[in-house]
């Protein structure tokens, strides 16, 4: 694996050129043996770029490297076996490698991506763990990035169905980013699967996180987008869905929420719709959490008329003693109470949601 571990670091070369080399050369030992003449013909490169090339290749230490790899307990594999996922290989530009913390096997199970935005609603993130919950708990396995926001949810929710899930990163799978999902990044290392193309150690940089998207829907059969702005890194994971051949559906959302312009416009473009949650995890046999699942089922019957009044968007304290038929401080009780207890939470001044 030494000459594998290589052709994955040079960071010289782009899968497609890769995948090109080793289609001349046969084997990745080739490629490192392969002529100037050939090398520049497939990868189109200038004298300049070719000799600094062979600079860092003299200096790259095969074994060197490859014995410090091996301390970090951290897998590896490459497109070349038999274990590498065969539907990542139908892609325009697969990576030719992957490194991995966590169970390989989930990568043979059906996987359904979910993905959105970072800074998300709670509407939103509730929306993403009740789906990811219940497509888990019927046996499949939820693909997104581990990204703040949607991502974290997704994730969360695939763990409470008691299911499983693959986080794909924009940096080495040793580095948790963003540092505030630790104890996610953990929980994934020991229950799902952590991937990436990135080797051991490379940072989070603005353009991995495109590029990684194409391995979230290539890996997915199909994608769902749950809130996304009009430019939102979720719609490239949409777009390279749809230019893979897979199923594309959005939650859709209201019309003046800046949040919900990039799910709006998927569906305006044909994209499959999630207007009913129940209705859509009824083709996997799954069933949306029950309430009483959600929330603390000791809950008071004033407690429950208020949260069963509240919304995952803010509702003035007006609103809700008129929905809920209650006086005003028969509502500030209950609100009081439901926010001791982790129903809801004050997101403005008098104004409060469901969590």
């Amino acid at each position: 694996m030494i000459y594998e571990y290589w052709l994955a670091n040079t960071g010289r070369f782009t899968p497609v050129q890769i995948n090109k080399l080793l289609k001349v050369a046969g084997s990745p030992q080739e490629v490192y043996r392969m002529r100037k003449e050939q090398i520049q013909k497939i990868c189109l490169w200038s004298e300049d770029v070719y000799e600094e090339y062979q600079r860092e290749k003299k200096s790259w230490n095969l074994l060197g490297r490859w014995e410090e790899f091996k301390k970090l307990k951290m897998g590896f594999l490459t497109i070349l076996q038999k274990e590498y996922p065969a539907v990542l290989k139908e892609i325009y530009d697969p990576p030719y490698a992957l490194y991995y913390y966590g169970n390989l096997e989930l990568l043979k199970r059906q996987k359904i991506a979910i993905v959105g935005a970072r800074r998300c609603s709670d509407y939103g993130a509730k929306t993403a763990r009740v789906l990811a919950h219940g497509l888990a708990h019927r046996g499949n396995c939820i693909v997104s990035g581990m990204a703040e926001g949607i991502d974290a949810y997704a994730h969360a929710g695939a763990l409470e169905g008691v299911g499983k899930t693959i986080a794909v990163l924009g940096c080495g799978v040793n580095v948790c980013y963003p540092a505030k999902n630790r104890a996610l990044y953990k929980a994934m290392k020991e229950q799902g699967l952590i991937i990436s193309e990135y080797g051991p150690g490379v940072q989070p940089v603005a353009w991995h996180f495109p590029m990684r998207n194409r391995i979230i829907s290539g890996l997915s059969e199909k994608v769902i987008v749950v809130e996304a702005k009009e430019k939102s890194g979720s719609l490239i994971t949409a777009d390279a869905a749809l230019d893979q051949g897979k199923d594309v559906y959005a939650v859709p959302g209201r019309l003046l929420d800046p949040l919900s312009k990039g799910c709006n416009e998927l569906i305006r473009q044909g994209a499959g719709i999630i207007s009913d949650a129940d209705a859509f995890l009824s083709q996997y046999n799954a069933c949306v959490l029950e309430l009483g699942e959600a929330i603390n089922s000791s809950l008071s019957q004033d407690e429950m008329k208020v949260y069963q009044s509240l919304d995952y968007y803010p509702k003035r304290i007006e609103n809700i003693i008129e929905e809920a038929a209650m006086d005003y401080r028969q509502v500030l009780v209950a609100v009081s109470s439901l926010i001791a207890k982790g129903c809801a939470r004050e997101s403005f001044k008098n104004q409060y949601i469901r969590v």
